[in-house]
């Protein structure tokens, strides 16, 4: 499914809807990198396959509503963009992070892939109190 969903990204999805394509492109390189294994808590990798599905899904609605896609990329993408920022500074990934990022890969679920559902309630609410002890854990 990887090679397949990478395929998919380098090609016409690249050359039509850029952003949407380095976006998931991002999203597959940061659950899919070397010694991702050993580095997972127990039990996140029962959930790879639906992360993976959600991509999957959202490559083939992305072409019949590409400004849908790019709403909810928009709402997804402050959110990701914080975690992203964190890690960038160099700040020790704990397990509060942990579960911020992992918050954020349901988010993308629930907003990309929804008749997949979450693996836990997720919402801009969540997302913001899960933030919040990002920052009180620093």
């Amino acid at each position: 499914l990887q090679s397949r969903l990478t395929a998919a990204l380098e090609g016409e999805v690249a050359e039509r809807w850029p952003l949407a394509a380095e976006d998931m492109s991002l999203q597959l390189q940061d659950l899919l990198y070397p010694g991702f294994l050993a580095d997972l808590q127990a039990g996140r990798l029962a959930h790879y396959p639906r992360y993976l599905a959600a991509i999957e899904e959202r490559l083939l609605q992305l072409p019949q509503n590409p400004a849908r896609d790019q709403q909810r990329m928009d709402a997804v993408n402050p959110w990701w963009g914080r975690y992203l920022e964190r890690l960038e500074q160099g700040e020790v990934y704990d397990e509060v992070l942990d579960e911020y990022r992992w918050l954020i890969e349901e988010y993308r679920v629930s907003q990309f892939a929804q008749r997949l559902g979450t693996a836990e309630k997720v919402s801009p609410k969540r997302l913001a109190g899960a933030w919040k002890k990002v920052l009180e854990s620093a």
